[in-house]
C-alpha cells in the first residue's frame, strides 16, 4: 500500500508539474472563437494560462472569452483578420505591452473548401491562401522577432493531415497546409538556436464547425459529409493531444489515431496510398453536381453505360435507380428497347435478355402509352445482338405516372409499367408484374433502369433490377420491326 501511494503521489506530482508549466503563461490563439482554437484555449486556461482569443468574428470571440472567464479561467477577446498583417502585428504588440511578454503564438485560423480542381477558380485560391498560409506567415512575422528578443517562446502552427498526405477534392486546402507543414519544420530547425520552439499541429477528421462552414464547391453538402472516410473525432480530445504535444515540444503533433495511421501508410507505402486515393477520388466524384444535380459517374469519371450498369451490384443498382428521373413518354413511345435482367435468378432461368416495345401514342390519354415484350435469344454475352426468338408478343402493359393516392405509389419519381392493365390472358402470370422505371440521366431517354415487383394482393415483392437501352424504331402497326437509327448515348 505504501508503494502504491508513492506511485500515485509521483503521478500527481508529474501532473502538477505539467499543469504548472502553463501557470501565468500568455497565449494568443487565432481562430480562437470556435472549434480547435476554442478547445485549446479552454485547455490552456484550465492549466493556468491567460489566453487571448483572436478571431474575425469579434462577437463570437467575446462570447468564448466570457465562457472561459465564467469557468474560472483568464481570457480576453480580439477581433482580428489574420490576412491583415498590420492587424496581426498590432495584436501581438498590444499583448506584449500589456503582459510584458508572449509565451505561445497559436496560428490556428483557417478556412477550407471541398470540390474538384476543375470546379475551383483563382478567387478560391486567393481567399484560402490569404487565411491559411498568409495568416500563419503574418503571425510568425509578428511574434518571432519578439520571442527572439525575449529569448524564449513557442510558435504553434495549425496544419492538417491534408498537409502530410495528398487529399483529393481538397487541393487548395491541402496545398496551403503542406506549405504550413514545410514552413514550420524549416523554422523549427532555424529557431532552435535562438531559444524559440516551433511545432505544427496536423489534426485528422475533427468534429468542429468547419465541417458546416466550409465551402462545398459543386457538391451536395450533406452527401459529402456522409462520405467522410472516418468518424469525426471529438474536438476536446484533439485539444488535449495538442496541449500535451506542445508541452513536450513535439515537432509534429498528429492526432487522432486515424491521422497517424494515414501518415504512416503514406510514408511506408506511397504508391499504394496514391492508388487508394485515386479510387477514393473516383467514388467521391459521384457527389459532383452538374446542372444542379449530383451526377452518377463511374470511378473513371465517365457516365454509366448499359454494360457498366449491368455489371454493378445490388447496392449500386439501387442507388442509380433512386437517383433517376421520370421518363419523358413523348421520347420513349415508338421505340424498342433491349433489356437485361440483373439478377442471379434470371441467369439461372436463362431469361436475362428481353426486348420491350413502347408503342407509338395511340391512347386517348397523352400521359399513358401501351407496350409489350418480345422473347429475346439468350445468346450469351451482352455484346451479342438482341434479336427476337419468336415473333409472338407477350406481357402487354400500360406505362403511366402513379398518383400519390394510388396503391402502386412506392416510387413517386418513377413511371409504372402495369401489366395488370395490359391485354393479358387471365392465366398469364405477367398480370402480377409491376415494374417501376426511370431514366438514368435526365438528358438521355435512351438509357433506363427499372425495378421489378410481383403484386400479390396488397403485397409487393421485389424481384430484381433490370437495365434497358434504346435499340431501334418500332413500326406504326406494331407487327414488323422497322430498323431505325440507333440511339447515340446522350442524345435524344
Amino acid at each position: 500500500m505504501l508503494y502504491n501511494s508513492r506511485v500515485v503521489d509521483n503521478l500527481k506530482n508529474k501532473g502538477a508539474k505539467k499543469m504548472g508549466k502553463l501557470n501565468d503563461k500568455i497565449a494568443i490563439i487565432t481562430g480562437g472563437a470556435s472549434g480547435i482554437g476554442l478547445a485549446v484555449g479552454e485547455q490552456l486556461a484550465k492549466r493556468g494560462a491567460t489566453v487571448i482569443l483572436a478571431d474575425i468574428n469579434g462577437a463570437q470571440a467575446e462570447a468564448a472569452a466570457l465562457k472561459i472567464n465564467s469557468a474560472g479561467g483568464k481570457s480576453e477577446a480580439a477581433c482580428v483578420n489574420v490576412s491583415d498583417a498590420v492587424a496581426v502585428q498590432q495584436l501581438v504588440d498590444g499583448v506584449a505591452a500589456r503582459y510584458g511578454r508572449l509565451d505561445y503564438m497559436f496560428n490556428n485560423a483557417g478556412i477550407s473548401m471541398t470540390g474538384e480542381a476543375r470546379d475551383t477558380n483563382l478567387a478560391d485560391w486567393d481567399r484560402i491562401i490569404k487565411v491559411n498560409l498568409n495568416g500563419v506567415v503574418n503571425g510568425i512575422q509578428a511574434a518571432y522577432p519578439l520571442m527572439i528578443r525575449q529569448g524564449h517562446g513557442h510558435i504553434i502552427n495549425t496544419g492538417s493531415i491534408a498537409g502530410l498526405v495528398p487529399f483529393p477534392l481538397n487541393m487548395v486546402y491541402s496545398a496551403t497546409k503542406h506549405a504550413v507543414v514545410a514552413l514550420s519544420a524549416s523554422l523549427r530547425t532555424e529557431a532552435a538556436g535562438l531559444g524559440v520552439k516551433v511545432s505544427v499541429v496536423c489534426p485528422g477528421f475533427i468534429d468542429t464547425p468547419l465541417k458546416d462552414t466550409l465551402t462545398y464547391r459543386n457538391m451536395d453538402k450533406e452527401e459529402a459529409k456522409k462520405a467522410l472516410p472516418f468518424k469525426l473525432h471529438p474536438v476536446e480530445g484533439c485539444a488535449t493531444a495538442i496541449v500535451n504535444g506542445v508541452l513536450r515540444n513535439k515537432a509534429f503533433i498528429v492526432t487522432p489515431l486515424h491521422a497517424k495511421l494515414l501518415w504512416w501508410i503514406y510514408r511506408s507505402l506511397p504508391g499504394f496510398f496514391l492508388w487508394a486515393n485515386t479510387i477514393a477520388a473516383g467514388k467521391s466524384r459521384k457527389l459532383r453536381k452538374e446542372d444542379g444535380k449530383s451526377q452518377l459517374l463511374l470511378p473513371s469519371g465517365e457516365r454509366y453505360t448499359f454494360d457498366a450498369i449491368c455489371a454493378q451490384n445490388k447496392g449500386t443498382l439501387e442507388q442509380i435507380f433512386m437517383r433517376g428521373t421520370a421518363l419523358d413518354l413523348r421520347q420513349t413511345s415508338g421505340w424498342q428497347y433491349k433489356g437485361s435482367n440483373v439478377s442471379f435468378v434470371s441467369l439461372i432461368l436463362r431469361i436475362r435478355k428481353f426486348i420491350k416495345v413502347f408503342r407509338p401514342e395511340t391512347t386517348a390519354a397523352p400521359d399513358v402509352i401501351d407496350g409489350y415484350n418480345f422473347w429475346a435469344r439468350q445468346n450469351g454475352r451482352l455484346d451479342r445482338p438482341w434479336e427476337p426468338s419468336s415473333p409472338n408478343r407477350h406481357g402487354f402493359y400500360k406505362v403511366y405516372r402513379v398518383q400519390p393516392n394510388e396503391q402502386d405509389n412506392k416510387f413517386p419519381h418513377a413511371m409504372l409499367i402495369n401489366y395488370g392493365l395490359g391485354n393479358n390472358p387471365w392465366y398469364n402470370p405477367s398480370r402480377f408484374l409491376r415494374d417501376y422505371i426511370v431514366q438514368v440521366y435526365p438528358d438521355n431517354p435512351c438509357l433506363l433502369i427499372g425495378g421489378a415487383f410481383f403484386a400479390l394482393g396488397s403485397m409487393r415483392i421485389f424481384g430484381g433490377y433490370f437495365v434497358m437501352e434504346r435499340l431501334r424504331k418500332a413500326d406504326k402497326d406494331h407487327e414488323e420491326e422497322a430498323h431505325g437509327k440507333s440511339c447515340i448515348q446522350g442524345n435524344s
